[in-house]
């Protein structure tokens, strides 16, 4: 865990010092209301908000210390239902929806807030997060807990926390999704290097999740180049899967100084040098996985970043596949030149390979992008796309995966075309007809009976 840096904690000390001083909290000590509470969390919860958020945004490897501060009883408990929805949510899930290792920040925080001399107030806000909290630890650890609190009134709230529908894996599924929800637009994931090669693969898919959110919104991570750049070097790590997707993560998003691009390239290729086949390997499975079936975060952007590293004299598939994928990104995939290199390069390689699902995924993104990016005025474009720049990579690729991530993306373009041209007798409404009767009949995107009740439903305008 990372230290709370000194500006941070000064300005903590002060807010505190300001709780305790504050009317505020003499008016809540006076009375016991729950109306003075509320106006003592009106006056400083914006407060403990913005430093929260600066140091998620900022420099989030102190967080778990920030919370820590936070519990001290000199803050009246403030923000504690805020921070245990964080917490909850921090976890990683197994497919069974239970946390991978026990949360024992979740147990500290719990015991904080059933510690509080404010908890009949703070009991008010953390319902929610406690059940599902609770849905996704073992029996054990719950029971654990409980025997930890000696209030037998406090301890009989928690007890009564363990929804017992949740003990369906959908239910729990489900709750964790609509609670993931409320906390969407938030900032609070963190994350543990390792330091063994033991935590390696119990700190990893934590690891992995938290630096993903961070190109995800995207967010200011200088802070985190000196223990990545740490980690990468570890050489107790070399060889492990986990260490070469975090490593490769690394030299796909971060923008690193030149002495550090120069130590990284000469990591990674190092690395390569011991096992080239098994390197490439991993790697096209860490792009599939970035890629999401064409939805994901790997930008061409991301690609040249990671194809710098990347030595092409080595003769393996990886380099390979940069070097084809270079001039995708950098000359065009609608350049003829480019389209045949494409051709031959996928042509080499069995068809369901996941190097050349890399590479059809890397084309479908420009694809996609351009088509979602398509005003309906600009129809006309569509049209050329699938008049001949479509037919010329459906017959290269001859992969139906590929023709259906692109038949997904025009049919909802063509959906947003009779949203918007709605008089079937318009000039508009009659090409964009007579297009899909014809070319997507042609390219399999419809059949004709699709094309016909397409056609003939009664579109509603759609609703400002």
């Amino acid at each position: 865990m990372y230290e709370l840096n000194a500006e941070y904690l000064t300005k903590l000390e002060e807010l505190a010092v300001g709780i305790q001083d504050s009317p505020a909290l003499a008016a809540y000590l006076n009375s016991e209301e729950e109306v003075d509470y509320n106006e003592l969390k009106n006056n400083f919860e914006p407060s403990i908000a913005e430093i929260y958020q600066d140091v998620a945004q900022n420099s989030p490897l102190q967080l778990i210390a920030l919370e820590q501060v936070l519990m001290d009883p000199v803050f009246e408990g403030l923000f504690l239902p805020k921070l245990l929805g964080y917490v909850v949510l921090r976890g990683n899930v197994n497919i069974d929806f239970k946390f991978i290792r026990p949360q024992e920040h979740f147990k500290d925080l719990i015991l904080a807030i059933s510690g509080s001399p404010n908890f009949e107030l703070l009991r008010k806000r953390i319902g929610m997060s406690v059940q599902v909290g609770f849905a996704l630890c073992s029996d054990i650890w719950i029971t654990n807990l409980l025997e930890s609190i000696e209030n037998k009134r406090v301890k009989q709230f928690f007890q009564n926390q363990k929804n017992e529908k949740f003990v369906h894996l959908a239910e729990r599924k489900l709750a964790y999704s609509r609670f993931l929800k409320q906390f969407q637009n938030d900032v609070f994931l963190s994350a543990e290097f390792p330091s063994t090669i033991g935590e390696l693969a119990l700190f990893f898919p934590q690891l992995k999740r938290f630096l993903l959110s961070r190109f995800d919104k995207p967010l200011p991570n200088e802070s985190l180049i000196t223990p990545l750049f740490e980690f990468v070097k570890n050489e107790d790590f070399w060889g492990a899967a986990e260490h070469q997707e975090i490593m490769l993560i690394f030299g796909l998003f971060f923008d690193l100084p030149e002495i550090d691009r120069i130590n990284l390239y000469k990591t990674i290729n190092k690395i390569r040098t011991n096992n080239t086949e098994v390197f490439s390997q991993r790697s096209f499975a860490v792009l599939l996985d970035l890629q999401q079936d064409g939805q994901g975060i790997l930008s061409p952007e991301a690609d040249l970043r990671l194809s710098a590293f990347i030595d092409k004299t080595m003769k393996d598939e990886l380099a390979a596949y940069y070097t084809v994928v270079d001039k995708v990104h950098k000359t065009g995939y609608t350049n003829e030149s480019v389209q045949e290199e494409i051709r031959q390069f996928h042509s080499k390689y069995d068809g369901l390979s996941e190097i050349n699902e890399c590479l059809r995924l890397t084309v479908s993104q420009y694809f996609l992008k351009l088509i979602k990016n398509l005003e309906e005025q600009d129809y006309m474009e569509f049209f050329g796309i699938f008049a001949q720049l479509f037919p010329t990579y459906q017959q290269i690729f001859n992969n139906q995966h590929f023709n259906m991530r692109i038949r997904e993306a025009a049919l909802a373009y063509v959906d947003r075309l009779q949203d918007t041209f709605l008089d079937k007798r318009g000039r508009d409404y009659q090409e964009v007809k007579r297009f899909v009767g014809r070319t997507f009949v042609e390219l399999e995107f419809v059949t004709e009976k699709e094309f016909v009740e397409r056609f003939k439903t009664v579109r509603k305008p759609k609703e400002v």
